[in-house]
């Protein structure tokens, strides 16, 4: 978890996928938007395991380096996202 965790944290201006690896992107996308309860979230990990693993590939979408967001600041999806990480770390260490 601490890596899909560090993984949003070095990516979170948000990147381009490479077109080598947009198929492999979209199929994992679409099986997680048509997924239901506890599947959804493991599609939602498989896919971040995914990008995970192509992240040197990643391009970033910006290169200005934005403010770190604190814990227990944001808002949105990316407060939700940090939630979740922490909740799963800490069950899951």
């Amino acid at each position: 978890m601490k890596v899909l965790k560090n993984f949003l944290d070095h990516h979170n201006s948000g990147f381009k996928i490479p077109d080598a690896h947009k198929d492999a992107v979209a199929d994992k996308m679409s099986r997680l938007n048509n997924a239901r309860n506890a599947d959804r979230l493991i599609y939602f990990f498989e896919l971040l395991q995914y990008l995970n693993a192509i992240s040197k590939e990643l391009e970033p979408l910006s290169t200005r380096v934005p403010d770190k967001v604190s814990d227990t600041e944001g808002s949105g999806s990316a407060r939700c996202m940090t939630i979740l990480c922490s909740i799963i770390i800490a069950i899951f260490p």
